[in-house]
């Protein structure tokens, strides 16, 4: 019996010590996590007496970013650490913007996400320190038109804020917190925007609807994404899209990567109702970077410029001219004397990649290309009849390249509703025709398409009889018609083997 006995006292104590052990081992995976008393953030409210504070007790923005050892449980659930450890490293660094306006602004974007209270002439956003200094990187439309700015951090700390400078192509303002007193600010280190993968988590940290300092969760759905949201003739887009909830409130604040790292500023939403329905839209850190370095130099943007007019590649594209990829950038024509011809790239050549960073979109080339200055050289890949060139561009001012680049296309899409596409010699012998240039797409309130029963990839041979050689000569055309008279377009559809179509219209 007392072996016995000693047998089931040894066995009781054996798992005790195994079950304490697991205890310890698992503890950081199953159990929530709250602060230490010794962890605890002096938070305080502001004064009522300013806005800048003048007093000293910033111990929260020095301290170093550590995890609690002494995590209590408080359900069996596990949660993700790296989602802790994330949003505590964000948090102190993403403030709470407040702008009055100069007049007021109805910042209610169909795919915008910002809150204003147009009838006081005041807005509210966010905003990410990215400096310790107290530079701040947020949207444009945050703080255009602003009369006064003021900042105000996790802590309730407030500041007034001055704009360095703005890019409204980008959608991106740098501001500088106004404060005398030598103060280390909690800061966002950029992580590479070009590593993030689709599929990977993110959080999203900003102040919807004035619910400051809130973070949500989710997934990179999509890179490269262009949305139209950018009212510039120049503007670049190439969003990184999440389905973390974004709201009114939200622009110019923190996507960041689990390890805490900036990858994107949040700015835009696709949404009917102004709230989140799912989509949400960030400019991406690289981006960011260059914008950020230039307005914090000069105050505006030094912007480059490739000089060509690309087209995401289709299967209807690929067939048309032949190519035996989907991958890359079509470039279906080239301005004269821009960088991509003083390099030799002419039309059909097809972008694979920039600086060995792979295209597919028009959206990710430009802005591929927005990250570089006027004399920048830039290695591209290119594919041109089936072989591959290694071209480096010397890319050009944007200033010099403004004036010329697409501008007979853009005042053709505003006149018409539609983008157009340049044909080569091969693409017209081929259809069995001289000359035209093909409607690749149609604006759904764009006259052409409200007007007439015109389809794309139609292609105009003549426009009241007179041949259509190329966009501009087509656009200095449609300049001679006074308005009201009627433009009678005459062409084929390709792969379409119904004959000449004509669609007569009126220019309004």
């Amino acid at each position: 019996m007392k072996k016995i006995a000693l047998i089931i006292a040894i066995s009781i104590i054996s798992s005790a010590l195994t079950a304490g052990i697991m205890w310890r081992v698992l503890l950081p995976q199953t159990a929530a996590y709250y602060p230490t008393s010794s962890n605890k953030l002096p938070f305080r409210q502001v004064s009522s007496g300013g806005d800048v504070m003048d007093s000293q007790d910033i111990s929260f923005f020095s301290s170093p970013f550590i995890m609690p050892n002494d995590l209590t449980p408080s359900s069996p659930t596990p949660y993700n650490r790296s989602f802790v450890e994330a949003a505590y490293k964000t948090i102190p660094a993403v403030v709470h913007i407040k702008v009055t306006n100069d007049v007021a602004t109805d910042g209610n974007w169909v795919t915008g996400d910002n809150t204003y209270e147009s009838k006081q002439g005041n807005s509210s956003g966010s905003g990410v320190i990215i400096d310790k200094s107290g530079y701040i990187v947020t949207n444009n439309h945050v703080v255009n038109g602003a009369q006064n700015i003021k900042v105000i951090l996790s802590n309730n700390t407030s500041y007034l804020a001055t704009v360095v400078g703005s890019d409204p192509t980008t959608d991106i303002a740098l501001l500088k917190i106004k404060t005398a007193n030598n103060i280390s600010f909690p800061m966002l280190q950029l992580a590479d925007s070009d590593s993030l993968m689709v599929g990977e988590w993110v959080l999203a940290v900003g102040n919807p609807f004035n619910l400051t300092s809130t973070v949500t969760a989710g997934i990179v759905s999509a890179k490269g994404r262009n949305i139209n949201v950018l009212q510039e003739q120049f503007a670049v887009e190439a969003f990184i899209q999440t389905d973390a909830v974004i709201n009114p409130g939200n622009s110019g604040g923190a996507l960041v990567n689990t390890q805490g790292r900036l990858v994107g500023i949040n700015t835009a939403i696709a949404s009917n109702s102004g709230n989140s329905e799912g989509y949400s839209f960030a400019v991406p850190s690289n981006l960011v970077e260059k914008v950020v370095a230039d307005l914090k130099k000069s105050g505006s943007v030094q912007r480059a410029y490739l000089g060509a007019n690309a087209q995401d590649i289709t299967s209807d594209l690929a067939q048309i001219h032949n190519l035996k990829s989907m991958n890359g950038v079509f470039i279906q024509s080239v301005v004269p004397q821009s960088a991509a011809a003083n390099a030799g790239i002419i039309n059909g050549d097809v972008i694979l990649e920039v600086n060995g960073v792979t295209v597919n979109t028009v959206a990710d080339l430009s802005e591929k290309i927005a990250r570089f200055r006027p004399n920048d050289k830039v290695g591209l890949t290119i594919i041109r009849n089936d072989k591959k060139i290694y071209p480096t561009v010397t890319l050009k001012d944007g200033k010099q390249s403004k004036a010329a680049n697409l501008k007979p296309d853009a005042e053709l899409l505003i006149l018409l509703g539609s983008h157009f596409q340049e044909l080569r010699t091969e693409d017209l012998q081929r259809m069995g025709i001289k000359n035209g240039i093909r409607i690749i797409k149609l604006v759904d309130d764009g006259l052409l398409k409200t007007k007439t029963d015109i389809r794309e990839n139609f292609i105009i041979t003549t426009a009241n009889n007179i041949p259509v050689l190329n966009i501009k000569k087509f656009n200095d055309f449609l300049k001679d018609i006074p308005k009201g008279n009627t433009v009678t377009l005459e062409g084929v559809y390709y792969g379409e083997d119904k004959g000449s179509k004509m669609y007569p219209f009126k220019l309004e």
